[in-house]
């Protein structure tokens, strides 16, 4: 009998990381649920049907592998890359679901972190168990009270669903927690990413490093920076507690406010010339009148001298 931790559900199997680190996949059963703890033997092991050979062809078959290839697991494609930076720099693996499928240090602070339950939950959750974590052992205080976070996701829709519902659990994480901290969140690229896998500094750390195009030793040296960075989100409270709207809102607001009145002072000016342009044309018609009333009068004064010069 094996225990494992469940990271993914098909309609046909389940994915499990056993207790030796290893995945496996499972017939697919009532009851499976993601993140759950279970039991299994070994008929419960998922095999592809295969067609019927002879014992000569299947005995060759596994002699061949036994030589000549080396045993592999069976791991879960990542979607999408999740990294968390305090001190501690720690970077996630998510499926589509933006389930945890891989937990990975970034430096000697993350390692007395790092959990191995956290495999098959919610990023979410995770990065929320990674802030208690930090806040019980001191490493997020009132002092260093800033939290960076990055991401990227691979294969994206044209929507940006996934970006979304990202969004959407990074503000509810926010709004759930004790607020006592800071956290800014940029979206990183796949050439960073690609980067990150083969050294030790997280997406995180390395996409604010080319946003600032500073060194980023500690977070707190930079984190002005980071904060009136245009391709950066900040999450932070006001005097009451209350978490305010993040930069890229102010600027978007800003800018429909700029707008609204640079309209409004556009249709103030236009209707201020239309009137005095009607001002205008209203008095030359009354001047034109009067000329002509004085005309008028001016002729009829001349019809009576002519008509009295006469008489004499």
């Amino acid at each position: 009998m094996n225990k494992g931790k469940v990271i993914e559900i098909n309609s046909k199997y389940a994915i499990l990381l056993n207790d030796n680190m290893q995945y496996e996949k499972i017939k697919a059963k009532e009851g499976l649920s993601l993140g759950s703890t279970i039991y299994y033997f070994k008929e419960d092991l998922y095999v592809k049907k295969q067609k019927h050979f002879s014992k000569i062809v299947i005995a060759a078959a596994i002699l061949f592998m036994m030589v000549f290839i080396q045993p592999q697991t069976i791991e879960p494609i990542a979607f999408g890359y999740v990294s968390v930076d305090i001190n501690p720099s720690i970077q996630m693996e998510v499926n589509k679901n933006l389930n945890v499928i891989k937990v990975e240090a970034k430096n000697e602070d993350a390692e007395s972190i790092i959990k191995d339950e956290w495999i098959g939950k919610n990023f979410e959750e995770v990065i929320n168990e990674i802030i208690e974590a930090a806040q019980d052992k001191g490493i997020l205080n009132e002092t260093r009270n800033f939290v960076l976070i990055s991401y990227y996701f691979e294969d994206e829709d044209e929507e940006n669903q996934t970006e979304k519902k990202f969004e959407e659990s990074l503000n509810n994480l926010y709004e759930n927690s004790e607020k006592e901290f800071e956290m800014a969140v940029v979206k990183s690229d796949e050439e960073t990413v690609e980067e990150s896998k083969n050294n030790g500094e997280s997406i995180g750390r390395k996409t604010i490093r080319e946003k600032i195009n500073k060194e980023v030793s500690d977070l707190l040296d930079v984190k002005e920076d980071i904060k009136k960075n245009r391709d950066v989100t900040v999450y932070s409270n006001n005097k009451n507690g209350m978490p305010v709207q993040s930069q890229k809102g102010k600027e978007n607001n800003n800018s429909e406010n700029n707008k609204k009145n640079t309209e409004g002072k556009g249709n103030t000016e236009k209707k201020g010339n239309n009137e005095d342009k009607g001002n205008s044309e209203n008095k030359d018609v009354d001047n034109n009148q009067n000329n002509k009333g004085n005309s008028n009068s001016n002729n009829d004064n001349n019809k009576g001298n002519n008509a009295g010069k006469g008489k004499n």
